[in-house]
C-alpha cells in the first residue's frame, strides 16, 4: 500500500512539474485534473462466500437436536429385542433368527426414517423459512443425515446399557439429548465457545457439538478440511456407539422367557 501511495505521488509530482515548464498557462487545469483523481490501493476481500450472520448458528444447533432427538428411535430397538421390558422383545427373543441379524434390520429401517425426517428439516428451513445456509446447501444434507444416524446409534447404545424401564429410559435418553444441545449452544450462542476456551476436547465428543461444527465449517470455511474432518467425526462415534450397543445386546441371557 505504501509503495503504491509513493509511486503514485512520484508520477504526479513529475506530471506537475513538466506542465508547469512546458505550458505553464494550462499548469492550474492539470494539477486541478490530478488533485480531483482518487486512487484506491484497497479492495474489499470476503473472508467467506457463505452466511456470515452469527445468529445462523443457531438453526445450526436446531439441526443437531432434531439429530439427537433420533435417539428415541435408537432406544426403541433395544426395548423391542429386551425380553424383560416388552412382549415384542420376549417374541423376538423366542425367535429363531439370530439376534445380530433383527438387530441390524431394525437399525437399517430406523437410519432410512431418520433419514427422511433430516430431509424434511433442512428442507424446511432452507427453502419455507428461508435460512441461508450459503453456497454449499447440497453439502448441508449429506451432514444432516450422518448427524441423525449417529443421533439414532446414540439411543441404541444408551438403552441397551441398562434394564431400566421405558419411561426411566426416556427420561434420561431426552435429558442427555437436551444437556448435549444446550452445550453446543443451542440456548446460549457463546456456550461452545466458552468451553472451546476451557476444554476443547469436550466440543469433539459432544456429538451435538460435532454436528453443528460441521454446518459451520461448511459456511465459513473456504475449503473442506475441517467439514470432512466432522464427517469422520461423526462416523466414527456413530459405529462406536453401534458396536457397544451390539456387545451389550449380545450378552443379555434371559433363563426363561
Amino acid at each position: 500500500m505504501l509503495k503504491s501511495f509513493v509511486e503514485q505521488y512520484t508520477l504526479r509530482e513529475k506530471i506537475a512539474m513538466d506542465a508547469i515548464q512546458t505550458s505553464p498557462e494550462k499548469a492550474q487545469e492539470i494539477i486541478s485534473s490530478l488533485m480531483s483523481g482518487t486512487v484506491s490501493s484497497c479492495r474489499e476481500i470476503p473472508l467467506t462466500q457463505g452466511n456470515p450472520d452469527m445468529y445462523i448458528q443457531y438453526f445450526y444447533n436446531l439441526i443437531a437436536m432434531v439429530a439427537m432427538l433420533g435417539c428415541m428411535t435408537g432406544m426403541h430397538i433395544t426395548m423391542q429385542n429386551q425380553a424383560n421390558l416388552s412382549a415384542l422383545g420376549a417374541r423376538n427373543n423366542c425367535s429363531p433368527a439370530p439376534k445380530l441379524v433383527t438387530i441390524l434390520a431394525c437399525l437399517t429401517g430406523s437410519f432410512i426414517i431418520q433419514t427422511v425426517c433430516m430431509l424434511l428439516c433442512v428442507t424446511f428451513l432452507a427453502f419455507v423459512l428461508k435460512v441461508d445456509f450459503g453456497d454449499r446447501l447440497p453439502l448441508v444434507y449429506p451432514a444432516a443425515i450422518l448427524g441423525g444416524i449417529m443421533g439414532v446409534s446414540f439411543g441404541f447404545f444408551v438403552g441397551s446399557v441398562s434394564h431400566m424401564s421405558e419411561k426411566a429410559k426416556t427420561a434420561v435418553l431426552m435429558s442427555a439429548s437436551m444437556l448435549l444441545c444446550f452445550l453446543s449452544g443451542l440456548m446460549v450462542g457463546d456456550l461452545k465457545g466458552t468451553i472451546a476456551q476451557k476444554a476443547p476436547w469436550f466440543n469433539n465428543i459432544n456429538p451435538a457439538a460435532v454436528v453443528s461444527d460441521s454446518f459451520y465449517c461448511l459456511n465459513i470455511d473456504e475449503d473442506y478440511t475441517r467439514f470432512i474432518t466432522k464427517l469422520i467425526t461423526m462416523a466414527v462415534i456413530t459405529v462406536v456407539f453401534i458396536m457397544l450397543g451390539f456387545i451389550i445386546s449380545r450378552r443379555k441371557k434371559y433363563a426363561s422367557v
